[in-house]
């Protein structure tokens, strides 16, 4: 009868300990909705990006621009080169809404002190090659896409991680003259 108790006992604490290694019963709990609409978090920022995707690379990361607090709110990115980025994070229900999606209306309130052209993208600034969740466009002043509608391309998901805004032309690390600063006080995603 002891060995009887002895095995109950050891299957009980296998059962609960699988529980709690799985997460137990919050597994099994819907994620967090979110809505269609919602603001970015520009604190969620990240620094650096590899452009090959090897985080063992000679190559030196993918410049970041330089990032201020506004004291009116919001942040001013200065952009000193051609192809910086400003790189935002999602948030894993962020990164659930956009993959459902087939469309997003980006919404951001800001304005720029200059007229170097800019695009912006989803996707993953760690991969080297097929990065991008959304479509491109044509690159362009920074005051004609504070409104603007990218396509999602659902058949790249993975690579659904972090909303970036980038400068572009000549080549990567070219100085520009005068610097930019790019002001945003929000980023607001409306999803499709």
């Amino acid at each position: 009868m002891k060995k009887f108790g002895l095995v109950i006992a050891v299957i009980a604490a296998l059962a609960l300990a699988g529980c709690a290694s799985s997460g137990g019963a919050a597994s099994s709990e819907p994620e967090e909705d979110i809505g269609n609409e919602w603001q970015l978090n520009l604190s969620r920022l990240t620094a650096t990006s590899w452009s090959d995707g090897n985080l063992q690379s000679r190559n030196p990361p993918a410049e970041t621009a330089e990032v201020a607090a506004n004291p009116n709110g919001g942040y001013d990115f200065t952009f000193t080169q051609y192809n910086q980025r400003i790189i935002i994070v999602l948030s894993r229900p962020q990164i659930n809404k956009v993959r459902k999606s087939s469309s997003i209306d980006v919404v951001i309130d800001g304005e720029s002190n200059g007229s170097h052209k800019f695009r912006y993208h989803i996707g993953d600034s760690e991969v080297g090659s097929d990065w991008n969740a959304t479509e491109s466009f044509d690159e362009a002043e920074f005051a004609s896409i504070l409104n603007k509608t990218i396509k999602v391309d659902r058949s790249r998901s993975l690579v659904t991680r972090e909303f970036m805004i980038q400068s572009r032309g000549e080549n990567t690390g070219v100085p520009f003259t005068p610097p930019e600063t790019v002001t945003i006080r929000s980023i607001t995603f409306i999803c499709k």
